[in-house]
């Protein structure tokens, strides 16, 4: 439902990086047949053994590789939680906000070391210089969240190579690249990389997520995991999004040509630039103070992201679909304009 203060009933929300698309119907009738084989009435496995066997059997990861939870923002909370007591946790800044939320209400030192301005890559100078050869545990969301470019691979090796820093690769938005570091999971002992159902499978509300790690770490995370993290209903959906990961990634390629449509068309708004992007969001900048805008923007039931005191002339805005995005850009050019 739409806040009070908007003047619309059914907001526009291009502000949390959903997918745009539902389910295909005929997924959704194979969903409700497998709800009827549950016992709700029972505690789930507390092995979740059928959706381990799914997911390692579709990433080619042993089982023992593997941890699931309630979202990534509970795995990421755990792995705070086991891991971030060892050192510092490093983030390059801009990041996924919630790292750093999570950090600062557990009390761990935290390091923000900047990206490159523009390009918004790893300063891996600034972080080699400023960690040495402590240990701790460094943030790297790969596509990166709010900037949406990729980090090269190379780079993220350095660290793990030059560094005894434990390195979190956020994958959040495999389904958009085809870069990922799983198969260097086997390689490095410190790497783990982690993934969402919310973005590519379009499973935001069913809260999913999971880790690849060695199974040391895996030890380590699951040592703090509440016993029954994952429900029977969020499981099962898992299982039948993995069966159905080709027909899910099928939307894909719609989603990036709006991108594509929706970067153009804002790079031609007057002073606006439009950061590259290999996600489902583009980060914006603004020739003018972005909160105003990101104020005006919400009173019409528009809502997109405002990035605060580190950015602020930027927005990030989620592609949603055609329709909503012409919605946001006549919204923009009549602000610009004015």
């Amino acid at each position: 439902m739409a806040s009070s203060n908007s003047s619309v009933a059914q907001p526009t929300r291009l502000h949390a990086n959903e997918n745009p698309y539902g389910f295909p119907d005929h997924i959704w009738q194979e969903i409700q047949e497998q709800f009827t084989t549950l016992e709700l009435n029972r505690y789930p496995d507390r092995a979740m053994k059928n959706f381990y066997q799914v997911l390692s059997e579709h990433l080619g990861v042993p089982q023992e590789m593997l941890l699931a939870g309630n979202g990534l923002e509970e795995i990421i909370l755990l792995l705070l939680v086991a891991l971030g007591q060892k050192g510092r946790v490093i983030l390059p800044t801009p990041t996924f906000f919630v790292y750093k939320q999570m950090a600062n209400n557990l009390g761990l030192s935290i390091l923000e070391l900047p990206l490159v301005k523009e390009s918004w890559q790893l300063d891996i100078p600034l972080i080699l210089e400023q960690v040495g050869q402590e240990e701790g545990l460094i943030v790297v969301c790969r596509p990166n969240n709010p900037t949406g470019n990729v980090f090269p691979r190379e780079d993220v090796l350095r660290l793990l190579e030059e560094t005894k820093l434990t390195v979190v690769v956020d994958e959040a938005y495999f389904g958009f690249t085809e870069e990922t570091m799983i198969e260097d999971v086997n390689r490095y002992q410190r790497l783990i990389v982690l993934r969402t159902f919310s973005k590519t499978y379009g499973l935001a509300g069913i809260r999913l997520g999971y880790l690849v790690a060695n199974p040391e770490l895996v030890k380590a995370v699951n040592r703090v995991r509440p016993t029954y993290n994952l429900n029977a209903l969020t499981a099962t959906l898992g299982c039948v999004a993995l069966w159905h990961e080709q027909q899910l990634l099928a939307r894909v390629p719609a989603i990036v040509a709006e991108r594509e449509r929706l970067a153009a068309r804002l790079a031609r708004l007057p002073g606006v630039t439009v950061y590259p992007s290999e996600t489902n969001f583009l980060l914006v900048k603004l020739p003018c103070a972005a909160e105003p805008l990101w104020q005006e923007l919400r009173q019409t039931g528009i809502y997109v992201r405002l990035e605060g005191e580190e950015m602020p002339h930027c927005l990030r805005i989620s592609v949603g679909l055609p329709q909503e995005n012409d919605r946001l850009l006549a919204a923009l050019q009549k602000h610009l304009q004015n």
